[in-house]
């Protein structure tokens, strides 16, 4: 900002912060904090973590989909390798057009070091998986460290989409 005087020209500082500096700062601001929740969702997805899970479609070919009247089975795993896990919830949802024809699809509870819970199901579609109103759709959620940790598994005809763990920072 300039202001005449006496026909010369003197600066006047403004301590008002410009609209670009303003709109800058805010970007980078929510850069940064994006940037940090990647890093801390990096960690949870090293391979050296102290827990692990499997997950596995049995009885399912190389093209992971299933048929009309076609069994099948899906299974999902914790295990708790070098670390004792604390408020573990494993939930199993299923399309309406998938019976259940053996298997629990919850589990909760808290796991010893060493140890493992599994949710081993036996299915059967009633129609080809590209017909099911809904995807088969996996849960894992626990705390470990205090930080929510939760690994999300969905399947459809696409093929089989799986999250990896994540940490949720409340």
């Amino acid at each position: 900002m300039q202001e005449k005087s006496n026909g010369r020209f003197n600066r006047t500082l403004s301590l008002r912060p410009s609209k670009v500096m303003i709109r800058g700062s805010l970007i980078g601001f929510i850069i940064g904090l994006c940037l940090v929740t990647l890093l801390a969702n990096a960690q949870m997805r090293k391979e050296d973590l102290p827990f692990s899970a499997t997950i596995d479609l049995l009885g399912v070919e190389e093209s992971k989909k299933v048929g009309s009247g076609a069994l099948f089975g899906f299974l999902i795993c914790l295990h708790a390798d070098e670390t004792a896990i604390k408020n573990i919830q494993i939930s199993v949802f299923l399309p309406p057009e998938v019976q259940n024809l053996g298997g629990g699809t919850l589990w909760k509870g808290d796991l010893d070091l060493g140890a493992e819970a599994c949710l081993n199901i036996g299915l059967k579609t009633a129609v080809e998986m590209a017909q099911w109103s809904e995807p088969l759709h996996a849960e894992m959620r626990f705390i470990y460290q205090g930080i929510t940790v939760t690994r999300n598994v969905t399947w459809t005809a696409k093929g089989l989409e799986d999250t990896g763990f994540l940490s949720e920072r409340k």
